[in-house]
């Protein structure tokens, strides 16, 4: 049962109504909260994991030994968190998350923030990670799973994971290689610092969005496989789609630097601002690949 309370003082909750077609819950207080005090509400809730690749659902795959195995992530995007936390679902609105994972021994949880601290108790272990900043709902991420990772670090400090089944690691060298190298030339473009500690990029076995831009923890399906490769004779055919999702993330920083790109709600006139500054931003870390690379993009149109 949730409680609420005012300037301290606790105040009773008169009724709850579930508005099933609008996927909001109506909450009534029995007492008029007064504008400028603060008010806090704490809910108690439970859920189930999906299996429909949204909210918080379970991945399946197989190792190489044929064993079948999950683990837990999210998609949130586009109102997809009110599934696994309720929470203003909307990008208009703004929190910072304080995320702690409470999860079975022998398995790794991540999230958009780094990793705080880590308890082993037994068959269980917590991880509580760093508050985020202030973001919306749909950029909420986290994982659980038995996946490896390799890691380096961009020339400010960031730490920069890839995370794959253990089978797909030895694949994710160039991955990590033009991550890096990207988050590095969009903190050069736009004169901003990336505001997390480590930035992590997870190749899932099904994965509905294709792609998604989380803030420090992107995601994508391990059908865009072939651009997860050694041979960097592929690099634009890769560059290219990590472009896409590093712009995304810089798009959200700008959203909190207060650049007036910004989604209220979803629509398509406001995708249509945030896609043109994604385009700009897509142009030149494509010019500065064909640098890097002394290569030529190999697409007329990207």
């Amino acid at each position: 049962m949730p409680n609420s309370l005012q300037n301290g003082e606790k105040v009773g909750i008169q009724s709850i109504t579930a508005k099933d077609q609008l996927e909001k819950v109506e909450i009534t207080v029995a007492k008029t909260l007064e504008k400028g005090n603060d008010a806090k509400l704490t809910l108690v809730y439970t859920g189930l994991i999906s299996t429909t690749l949204g909210g918080l659902y379970q991945t399946k795959y197989t190792d190489a030994d044929g064993t079948p195995k999950v683990a837990a992530v999210t998609q949130m995007e586009p109102t997809s968190a009110r599934q696994m936390v309720p929470c203003f679902d909307e990008p208009e609105f703004k929190a910072s998350w304080k995320v702690r994972v409470i999860h079975p021994k022998g398995t790794n949880a991540i999230s958009n923030g780094i990793e705080e601290k880590v308890e082993d108790q037994g068959d269980w272990i917590t991880t509580d990670f760093v508050e985020t900043p202030k973001m919306s709902s749909y950029l909420l991420a986290l994982m659980v799973s038995e996946f490896e990772q390799i890691s380096n670090s961009t020339d400010s400090g960031v730490e920069f994971r890839i995370w794959s089944r253990k089978e797909a690691k030895n694949t994710t060298q160039y991955a990590l290689y033009a991550g890096v190298k990207c988050l590095e030339f969009y903190e050069k473009l736009f004169k901003i610092g990336f505001p997390l500690k480590k930035q992590d990029m997870v190749a899932l076995p099904d994965f509905s969005a294709g792609a998604m831009e989380n803030w420090g923890l992107i995601t994508y399906s391990e059908d865009q496989g072939d651009w997860i490769t050694t041979d960097f004779v592929e690099t634009p055919k890769m560059s290219s789609y990590l472009l896409a999702l590093m712009v995304s993330e810089f798009e959200q920083i700008s959203n909190s630097t207060d650049s007036g790109v910004e989604f209220r709600i979803w629509s398509r006139k406001e995708a249509k601002n945030t896609t043109q500054y994604a385009l700009y931003a897509g142009v030149k870390c494509l010019e500065f690949y064909e640098k890097l690379f002394k290569i030529g993009f190999p697409l007329k149109k990207q």
